[in-house]
Parts: C-alpha cells; structure tokens; sequence
C-alpha cells in the first residue's frame, strides 16, 4: 500500500508541474533495439543548440531527462536505462512498475529504468554510479551541461512547445543513434495520419470550423489559451480547425486569460478544456479499493480533470456561451495534450479528436 501511495502521489506532482511550464500520426511504437557495444573508433562529432558533443559508437546506456525526451527515445525504439522526470516523489531507487509510475508511456518501457530524480536537477551522484554512455537533456538542464558533460557525452534539445519542434528534436536524437532513417519514417508516418484525421473530420470541422483550447486547472485560476505556434496548436489546426485566441493575444504560442474575457471568445464552435489538478493529497492517499470500477489510469485521468469540469458547471459565465449551450465543450488532461509533445503523444492527441468530433457528428 506504501507503494503505491508514493505512486499515486509521484502522478499528481508530475501533471501539475508539467501543466505549470506551459508558457514556454499514428506512430507504432517500434520494437526494443540492443544496441551494439561502442567503438572506441567510430566516433563523430554532433551539433546541437548548446555546443557539440562527441559520440563514439551507439550508445547502450542512455539517461534521459522528462517526458518529451522519454517519448522521442520510446518511438526510436530504444528503451532508457535512467530516466528522471519533473519531480522525484517517488523515492525508488527504479521504476519498479512504469506503467503507473510513468503517465501514457509506461506501457511502452521493457526495463526498469533508474529513477534520477527531477528532470530539471537530477541526481549527480546517480548519474555517475550509472555511468551512461549518453545523457539526453532539455534546455532546462543548460544550466549543468559542463557538469553533465563531465559524466558523459551530452545532448540538450530545445524546449519542445513551439510547432515542428519535437521533429527537430527527434532528428538530432536519431543522428546520436544512428536512427536517421527511422525518424524520417516516423515523422512521415505522423504526417501520414494529421491527413487520415482531417479527412476523416472534414463535415465535422466545415460545420463547426472554430475551435478554443484552454488549460486550467479551475476558471478561477490561472488560465491560459493555446495559441497556432504551438506544438498543439499545429497539431489541431493541420486537421482543419481555426484557433480562436484573445482580441489581443499575448502571443502565438499561447495567452493567460481571465474568465471574465470567455464572453468574447464566444465565437468557439467548440471549447477544448486541459485540466490538471494540484491535489497532491488525494492521490497519494489513493488505494486499490478506489478503482473498483475502473482502471487506475483511467481513474488518475478523471481525477485530472474534475476540478475544471466543476468549476465549468458551475460558472454561470461559462454556461452562456454557444459551445456550453450547443454540448461542445471537452475535457482533456494537460499531461495528454500538451506535454506528450513527440510522435507517441500527437497519435493520442488525433485519435481523441477524433473520438470528440466523430461520435459529436
């Protein structure tokens, strides 16, 4: 029960502090590769935004920092041997049941990777016990790269919130590996499957054209639109839908919005809600017992997103507008929708627009 209460507690810590660093197709997932044991000899030089690093040989021992990075690794099918998320609550030496542990990508790890910590500060002392062969870093890590350098060779991508970032990101992940044909198979497969939803959409999108995303975890709260420079926000409207942002937005990628400004967006045909919940408490007390009727992921989803669908039910301002009135309001998780910014989470993504606006039709 100890257990898994420090996992329950590890999720909620996860989808809030993922939801709070916003502001910044269908891909299969591939077979595990073993890979080769590293030549001393084979050794070349790769670029990335923080400098270059050499790489000798194909890595085997890969730690890799956050989801989007996870992600990228899982879709190249290489499966991590460290792996340190947003926050380390779970206070396990690995990830000893991933598929709880892990949101949305557990079910595609086959080991039980160290657990490094917080993917922004992860364990040093770790890190050199592990002795990986490669470390795969984000921006937020640009801080310690010379550190991390010390440890073994390592890349940082860049932050993954703008459109067509994680293809970016996946390519010079694929160069590291030698996985360049891959991901150039998995980003045309990707791009393969915007055009299989947008047909299949396309009555749907031509009768209710506008579409408004919002994340929150209540409307009392902070809030924020998904602007079209986004991962999101490419993502959606590659399938045909218009963004509907702020009269005067902050930027591109996304604005804060207060609820009293909803009535002026009320152009939206349709509203798209990305709830994330910072009841950490409730989580952690979680027990068997409470998923009786339902699985325990589906159970965590619920519980992401019933703060904002309660605070929707009882916003009188959120009732009058069309898309309330007209039963085209959806309630989706951050952690789904904007932090699984890679091949893997853009196939969850269309598969559930087309789940909202299908059945709708």
């Amino acid at each position: 029960m100890a257990v898994w209460r420090r996992i329950m507690g590890w999720w909620g810590l996860i989808l809030f502090t993922a939801a709070m660093t916003v502001s910044c197709g269908l891909v299969t997932p591939q077979p595990t590769t073993i890979l080769a044991p590293a030549v001393a000899t084979d050794c070349r030089q790769v670029s990335h935004d923080w400098g270059e690093t050499e790489i000798c040989g194909q890595p085997q021992k890969i730690a890799v920092f956050g989801f989007h990075n996870l992600g990228l690794l899982l879709s190249l099918g290489v499966q991590p041997a460290g792996f340190a998320m947003d926050a380390d609550l779970l206070g396990e030496e690995v990830f000893e049941d991933p598929v709880r542990q892990i949101p949305y990508l557990g079910d595609r790890l086959t080991t039980q990777p160290l657990n490094l910590g917080g993917s922004g500060r992860p364990s040093l002392e770790k890190l050199t016990i592990m002795a990986p062969d490669l470390i795969l870093g984000h921006g937020g890590n640009a801080q310690s790269y010379d550190l991390l350098t010390q440890i073994a060779p390592t890349l940082l991508v860049s932050s993954p919130g703008f459109k067509d970032q994680w293809q970016d990101n996946l390519r010079a992940i694929a160069q590291v590996l030698g996985k360049e044909d891959q991901a150039e198979a998995l980003i045309a497969a990707q791009a393969a499957k915007v055009v299989e939803t947008r047909a299949a959409l396309a009555d749907a999108v031509k009768a209710h054209p506008k579409l408004l995303m919002i994340g929150s975890t209540s409307l009392e709260d902070r809030m924020f639109t998904i602007g079209p420079d986004s991962y999101l926000g490419k993502l959606v409207e590659s399938v045909g839908f218009e963004l509907v942002s702020p009269p005067t937005p902050f930027s591109t990628v996304g604005s804060p919005v207060s609820l009293e400004i909803l009535p002026e967006l009320d152009e939206a045909d349709s509203i798209i809600l990305l709830g994330y919940n910072r009841d950490v408490k409730a989580l952690t007390e979680a027990s068997q017992d409470d998923f009786a009727d339902q699985s325990p992921a589906d159970w965590l989803e619920n519980h992401q997103i019933q703060p904002i669908q309660a605070s929707w039910r009882e916003s009188a301002i959120a009732q009058t507008l069309t898309a309330n009135k007209e039963n085209r309001v959806y309630f989706v998780t951050y952690a789904r929708w904007g932090l699984l910014n890679n091949p893997i989470g853009a196939e969850l993504v269309l598969s559930q627009l087309q789940q909202f606006f299908l059945e709708a039709s």
